[in-house]
């Protein structure tokens, strides 16, 4: 009985080490892999319209447009979808629930040259934003909610030189 209770576990030491190879083999793999090479957010809506043109004044195109109101934009490798779903109460009125810290900030990069005109294409089309301001980390940036409640943070793109020397931008 000893005799086999000692193959047995001669046996499971075996197999656990063999698969622990394979493991750490698997891991050294997946560690030289890359990762996200691109990027899409999708967002529920119940109207895609009043979010094409909001993201339309952010420099977004649309990219594809579907007959459920399924709704795709660009800017440069950026992709954000507008997915329609019907609700009783519009979503934006639970706006609040994506304020961050509990929500989701979309923060979206832009050169500085472009902050202040971006913030001024949206106001002249009738959405509130913040004060452009820097930030404690060194870039400036403003915030609005899209129409249907989102928060997004328009920040400028740190130079090369800050990002590197962690010195703010200035």
């Amino acid at each position: 009985m000893q005799r086999r209770i000692g193959f047995i576990l001669a046996l499971t030491t075996a197999l656990a080490t063999v698969a622990s190879g394979a493991l750490d083999a698997a891991a050294a793999d997946e560690s030289a892999a890359g990762g996200p090479i691109d990027s899409k957010f999708e967002l529920f809506v119940n109207d895609p319209a009043p979010s094409t043109r909001f993201y339309r004044l952010l420099s977004f195109e649309v990219v594809e447009q579907k007959e459920s109101g399924y709704t795709t934009l660009r800017s440069g490798s950026v992709e954000i979808a507008l997915s329609p779903v019907r609700t009783l109460i519009p979503l934006r009125w639970l706006g609040f629930l994506r304020n961050p810290p509990f929500g989701t900030e979309i923060v979206l990069y832009v050169e500085s040259d472009d902050l202040a005109l971006l913030q001024r294409k949206l106001i002249h089309a009738g959405h509130r934003t913040s004060l452009i301001e820097r930030q404690d980390w060194g870039l400036r940036d403003f915030r609005a909610r899209d129409p249907e409640g989102y928060y997004v943070r328009v920040s400028e793109i740190a130079p090369a030189a800050a990002q590197a020397t962690g010195e703010p931008a200035p």
